[in-house]
């Protein structure tokens, strides 16, 4: 049984174990070869876990460069092989990205994602893994684009979209977890009307519109979010949650021509 501390070497990188009755037990680190990767004047440690009976258990930290300046990318917090805690993803800057909250491997709290210049991006409530709570998105001067409502991972109540500061774009109305109609105010309809509904829509086609606003509205913060959500940064599970940007859009918006089928 391995027993103390242990190497694994490879083409640039070599891995530190340390062993206890045949189980990781402690810190474990992934360095750099002299020379390698750029790391002038560091130690040379790429990232740092810490094991407790053969599981991750406590802080594991990523390293990443930003010019010739090795800075954190990743700080996890584990308990018994599962997110227990805080979890951070920085940007290169060394300014936060993604802040986390994890309950036995799930997310459970608030995830906030930010814009390099630490202003908010993406923030929502999770319970047990489901969203659960406020959901907002904001475009890198502040102003709110979308904010809505979840209950045991479905949208509850309303989700509004903004093309402006103060100006309602579109309303979707959820009912038990399912879209019940859509309300446009800024389509202007027949006299009598008060706006532009998925039942009862104005004389344009708002399936055009609604892909006109998700280029314009959200194309800074999808240019941004991408910095963080590829597989460079999230786990593979996580890489998709960029996605709801776009399908938040996608689930409300009306069929093509302006009429529902």
């Amino acid at each position: 049984l391995k027993d103390g501390l242990c190497w694994d070497y490879y083409t640039v990188t070599w891995m530190e174990w340390n062993y206890k009755d045949g189980k990781l037990e402690g810190m474990s680190r992934k360095m750099e070869m002299p020379g390698q990767w750029g790391y002038k004047g560091s130690n040379g440690v790429i990232s740092e876990s810490s094991y407790k009976d053969n599981k991750l258990d406590g802080l594991s930290v990523e390293y990443q460069m930003d010019g010739s300046r090795k800075v954190v990318e990743k700080e996890i917090n584990y308990k018994d092989g599962m997110r227990e805690g805080s979890s951070k993803i920085y940007y290169e800057n060394g300014k936060p990205a993604v802040v986390e909250s994890f309950a036995a491997g799930k997310r459970d709290g608030e995830s906030r994602w930010y814009y390099p210049d630490e202003r908010p991006m993406w923030e929502r409530v999770y319970k047990a893994g489901k969203l659960d709570g406020k959901m907002a998105i904001y475009t890198p001067s502040d102003a709110l684009i979308a904010e809505g409502e979840y209950s045991g991972g479905k949208p509850k109540g309303q989700l509004k979209l903004y093309r402006e500061v103060g100006k309602t774009f579109a309303v979707a109305e959820y009912k038990n977890g399912q879209l019940f109609a859509v309300t446009m105010p800024e389509m202007k309809m027949a006299p009598g009307s008060e706006g532009a509904t998925k039942s009862s829509p104005a004389a344009v086609n708002v399936s055009v519109i609604f892909d006109e606003f998700a280029r314009e509205r959200l194309k800074d913060v999808i240019l941004n979010a991408t910095k963080i959500a590829p597989f460079k940064f999230l786990p593979k599970e996580d890489s998709m949650e960029l996605m709801e940007l776009m399908e938040l859009l996608e689930a409300i918006k009306p069929a093509e021509g302006g009429t529902e089928k």
